[in-house]
């Protein structure tokens, strides 16, 4: 899918603007700059990152909310790129990253209980846009300017399924004045990146243009032991194990033709070809099962425990390519002084964007006839595309009073048009898989689509917020948001189609915070929210009662301290939180759906979680620096709530839940949310110093632990914890710097990610997932 104006597509003209603007800025003439030396104690004084975590620029300390932010720098210095690595280094945030681009991002425990599901509890904006759907919320980090993990329930600020918080992901826009920037990056298993990036101010002060490229290759750090690895079939995992090959390109134009007005437009194209990650499968109906109630075949129905730790080397077919995806994105902001206290902002975007994907689903990759006796399966989904348009108004009102306030609309309109199938090729042969909307049918069944529908959505909804200053230390805030949605679901596999749902899900969802300075330095916050998230239809239920299912919604309380200490050398913020989480959206089947209905969505239970979180740094000395964050969270569901998958059974096979692993009635009341770690501790080092009067020098190293967690709500089988170790060197010169890393240094063999499929059939699938492998290399970046 591509973007067009008056039917040019967008990607050659942005490719060769990115190239020229970036090449001719180098001939451009060099600004100096000239920088003050502080005393010694201010010099100690840590340097606070401004956040816009709340629509305007603020310090991090200053705002009332639990934020983790990095700056340029500190992606660079610890090496960040993807959401893996910002997860390791934030308190109450964990990643998993799913066959290759299926992204589940989980803050505080309340992870996305079905991890293909439509929408996630944490709500993923690139420069402002929404990106609505799990393989849109990971396209890479290399460009951006800053990254903000907002905890807690959003939904009254951004809306947009902020249900637990949200993620911003800013990258470097144009400014008025001239940069070019160039960085390369070779490593082992043959990674190769290359940024090139440059902004033209071409009329001073008033128009500045700047475009980025982007190319990043790698090719995985798992071996591949299967014997067509080195077949290279297309599409598919080439070589190792895990890899990717991936484009970005951007355009950015800055247009300030008053001082009062500033107009920003933007387009983001992205060009994804991720592989899947190193996977073992393990299918209860091949004897991989250790517990639960025999089946027909001999077999046991669940597994249960810590999984096996995985070895060396990987077994994996190397056809199931796993995802592919184009995206492209386009934004246009106007921002409007119309004096010194109303300012008024509206902004456009679209996002179009089209993906296929193929993983495997065998626990014997070489034999295969896990699921049909004779061939290898993959599934393929979700696969296809989207393409969404939102707008947003926003008017504010500061006049440096006691008053503050905002009050604006939002407006989304847009097409979600996805499919899932089937894959069966016969074993050991480089057939490629060919993914398509077409079926197949029995006995080859090579592709069958077992779900394709339509969801249009039509999201509106208005907000407000108001903000009131008791005295210079106290101030208190409301804001709050009404939403509808309509959405209208069609079944694609009838012909005609069939009009599954039609129905407008209408909630409001406020925020109250109050805060307090206990000091100049030191801040108390308190805040009542409420988050929501959307609800929905299966297309492939049979049951009526199943075809909807309802909006979630949470209730939170927070408790937040933000201080500065040592005279600002040390930072130390916390927060305690207590959340009801209702109406949960969790995996059903249906129990009038054959083998190829899948899994489903529902409204069954509620869940209770609190926790506490702290982070920090500190600097020791004028060399000296350390960094922390640590989390405790305890999430688990109430008492009464059913996971009616592990009530199903037939006579040969029987429930899963037979009284022994969990209640004959599938009860979870008191287990632990799967795929949510109570304890998250991560540390970090740094050394800096001259090495001459014109280099200077730095070494640091980051230490990430997560405890283990589990797989299912039955709380049967459990990923192990896991601690990373990454370590850096670099040099920092006039112009150049230089990064030598090593990353996953002790080279520990972990399971990252984890889930338990539970089938009509009766042979029950767990896939592990496994972490990247230790990797080194070199990355030089010229600024100018």
């Amino acid at each position: 899918m591509r973007v067009r104006l008056s039917g040019v597509s967008l990607r050659p003209l942005v490719f060769g603007v990115s190239t020229a603007l970036a090449l001719g800025a180098g001939t451009a003439s060099a600004q100096t700059a000239t920088s003050a030396q502080s005393a010694t104690g201010e010099q100690l004084a840590i340097e606070t990152i401004v956040v816009t975590a709340r629509q305007r620029e603020e310090s991090i300390q200053e705002i009332p909310i639990a934020v983790t932010a990095f700056s340029a720098e500190s992606i660079a210095r610890r090496g960040i790129t993807e959401l893996d690595d910002v997860a390791r280094f934030t308190a109450g945030f964990s990643f998993e990253d799913f066959e290759g681009g299926n992204a589940n991002p989980t803050i505080r425990g309340q992870t996305t209980l079905r991890p293909v599901a439509r929408e996630q509890t944490v709500a993923t904006f690139m420069d402002g846009v929404y990106m609505p759907r799990s393989w849109l919320v990971d396209l890479g980090l290399q460009n951006m300017e800053r990254i903000e993990i907002v905890k807690g329930p959003q939904s009254a600020r951004y809306g947009r399924n902020a249900f637990a918080g949200a993620i911003n992901l800013i990258p470097v826009k144009a400014r008025h004045e001239f940069a070019f920037n160039a960085s390369a990056t070779v490593g082992s298993d043959e990674r190769a990146e290359f940024l090139l990036g440059g902004t033209l101010p071409l009329i001073e002060n008033v128009l500045a243009v700047r475009a980025t490229f982007e190319t990043s290759e790698f090719d995985g750090s798992w071996k591949n032991n299967h014997p067509n690895a080195a077949g290279r079939v297309s599409p598919g995992v080439k070589g190792n194990i895990g890899g990717w090959d991936n484009k970005a390109y951007s355009v950015d134009v800055l247009f300030t033709p008053t001082e009062a007005l500033a107009i920003n437009a933007s387009y983001y194209g992205f060009d994804r070809s991720e592989e899947v990650r190193a996977t073992v499968r393990l299918n209860t109906g091949d004897g991989s099962g250790n517990c639960g109630p025999l089946q027909a075949d001999g077999n046991f129905s669940l597994y249960c425990g810590e999984y096996p730790p995985p070895s060396d080397v990987i077994t994996m077919d190397p056809r199931g390519f796993g995802r592919q995806a184009e995206v492209d994105i386009f934004r246009i902001s106007a921002d409007y002084q119309v004096n010194d206290a109303i300012a008024v902002t509206y902004s456009f975007s679209n996002i179009q964007a089209d993906s296929k994907t193929a993983s495997p689903a065998e626990s014997d990759n070489i034999n295969c006839g896990t699921i049909l006796p004779g061939t290898c399966n993959w599934q393929g989904g979700p696969s296809g595309d989207i393409d969404y348009d939102q707008h947003e108004l926003r008017v504010t009102f500061d006049n440096g009073g006691q008053w503050t306030g905002a009050v604006g609309a939002f407006y989304m309109d847009g097409v979600d048009d996805p499919y899932t199938a089937s894959i069966n090729l016969p074993p050991n042969s480089l057939t490629p898989i060919n993914l398509s909307r077409e079926s197949t049918a029995p006995p080859d069944f090579s592709n069958f689509v077992f779900a394709d529908d339509l969801t249009t959505t039509r999201a509106r909804s208005v907000f407000a917020e108001v903000g009131y200053a008791f005295s210079d230390v106290t101030r208190l805030s409301v804001e709050g948001r009404f939403t509808s949605e309509k959405l209208e679901t069609f079944n694609l596999r009838t012909n005609p189609a069939t009009l599954v749902g039609d129905e407008t899900f209408n909630f409001f969802t406020p925020r109250v915070t109050l805060e307090h300075d206990l000091t100049p330095d030191m801040m108390l916050y308190g805040t009542v929210a409420r988050g929501a998230k959307a609800g929905g239809f299966n297309a492939n239920a049979v049951s009526e009662s199943l075809r909807i299912f309802d909006p979630e919604f949470n209730d939170t309380f927070e408790l937040g301290l933000k201080s500065m200490l040592l005279g600002g050398r040390a930072i130390v913020n916390s927060a305690v939180f207590y959340t009801s989480w209702d109406d949960m959206q969790i995996n059903v089947l249906d129990p009038l759906g054959g083998p190829f209905t899948g899994t489903l969505t529902a409204n069954l239970g509620d869940a209770t979680i609190w926790g506490v979180e702290v982070e920090g740094s500190l600097r020791a000395t004028q060399n000296l620096s350390f960094d922390f964050a640590a989390s405790y969270t305890d999430a688990t569901y109430d008492s009464g709530t059913v996971d009616a998958r592990f009530t199903l059974g037939t006579a040969a096979f029987p429930p899963p839940c037979d009284g022994t692993v969990c209640p004959v009635d599938g009860g979870i009341g008191g287990n632990t949310i799967e795929r949510s770690p109570r304890t998250q501790l991560s540390g970090g080092v740094q050394w800096q110093s001259q090495l001459t009067a014109d280099v200077d020098y730095w070494i640091r190293a980051d230490v990430g632990y997560q405890s283990s967690h589990f797989a299912d709500s039955i709380n049967a089988a459990k990923a192990p914890s896991r601690t990373i170790t990454n370590a850096s060197v670099g040099l920092d010169m006039d112009k150049l710097a230089v990064r030598f890393w090593v990353r996953n240094l002790t080279d520990e063999k972990y399971v990252s990610n984890s889930l338990q499929i539970i089938q009509a059939s009766g042979q029950n699938v767990l896939g592990t997932f496994f972490g990247e492998r230790r990797t080194y290399g070199v990355t030089a970046t010229y600024r100018y």
